[in-house]
């Protein structure tokens, strides 16, 4: 949100879907729009009984990664075009000219996902795109019911679903998708010389940057631009994790230095050993395994 309202020509109204956000979250999410009075927020439900239906196959994701699929009816029918983000983006350009794109014969528009030919092949869907970025044309999706498609699809054991949300986005809507300038939806994976297949030119890196896998707030983030989202987490109430960029970087580069495949850093005092970060396979799983003082306090799968 900091990054959309520093760039914005104009005003902003968010619709925010809310998967449990408390009240404590939400207070500091306003406060981001002290300094854009004229901009809003709008917090929005979706009725549980029809998400909690629907399948989840990707342990990375969550039901209210469906939400997104029934933004036509959660929002006022007076909007009629709306442009989804995901969290885990940087908005660098004017989203008033994102806005701005003619959509009025199409569902969507959106950038090609970074992996669109593995995609194709796995789910026929031609030009299969990344929905992390979209421009909405509301108005359509009421329309034609593509709310409903979209359950009938999902509620359909003969349809695998590898990506549920972004699969069904792409194939339901397949012919009614306008392809965008990628420079709207970069994709980088979050390590520090692997990007997807035609996002490698940096002169690419102006609109709007969207990290995938290895999120910009996660120790394990290497992306050359995890920099921008604490340039604008600062501009926020919680910039207080600042410091902990900063302590992150420190032990990476420990880590980096010795190019070693396995994760293992300690933070020494006075040869006592205060913290240690190491990765271990657990179950066949990858887990990383933070000790304070020889006690573990934290595992995280990676």
């Amino acid at each position: 949100m900091a990054s959309v309202l520093e760039n914005a020509s104009d005003n902003v109204c968010f619709y925010i879907f809310d998967g449990g956000i408390s009240d404590v979250q939400k207070n500091k999410v306003e406060k981001i729009l002290k300094n854009h009075p004229e901009s809003s927020i709008s917090y929005l439900k979706v009725e549980n009984k029809i998400v909690e239906k629907l399948p989840l196959v990707d342990r990375h994701l969550s039901l209210t990664a469906y939400l997104r699929l029934f933004a036509a009816s959660c929002i006022p029918d007076s909007v009629d075009k709306l442009i989804y983000i995901d969290c885990d983006t940087i908005t660098l350009g004017d989203i008033k000219q994102f806005y701005d794109t003619d959509i009025s014969n199409y569902y969507f528009g959106a950038c090609l996902d970074g992996n669109t030919k593995y995609h194709t092949e796995r789910t026929g869907a031609p030009d299969y795109i990344n929905s992390g970025v979209m421009l909405i044309n509301l108005k359509k999706w009421r329309e034609d019911n593509l709310e409903q498609k979209f359950i009938d699809y999902m509620k359909n054991p003969n349809n695998v679903l590898g990506f549920p949300d972004q699969d069904v986005l792409n194939i339901v809507c397949s012919g009614n998708i306008k392809i965008l300038d990628p420079s709207w939806n970069y994709q980088t994976t979050g390590r520090r010389h692997s990007y997807l297949a035609g996002f490698d030119r940096e002169d690419t890196v102006k609109n709007i940057l969207h990290f995938l896998v290895r999120k910009p707030w996660r120790f394990h983030c290497r992306s050359p631009y995890q920099h921008l989202y604490y340039k604008y987490l600062l501009k926020t109430p919680w910039f207080y994790m600042y410091p902990y960029f900063w302590f992150c970087k420190f032990l990476k580069f420990f880590y980096f230095k010795n190019n070693t495949k396995e994760f293992d850093s300690e933070y020494t005092v006075l040869g006592m050993k205060i913290i240690r970060i190491n990765e271990q396979n657990k179950n066949s799983k990858r887990i990383l395994v933070t000790k304070v003082f020889g006690i573990p306090v934290k595992e995280k799968e990676i």
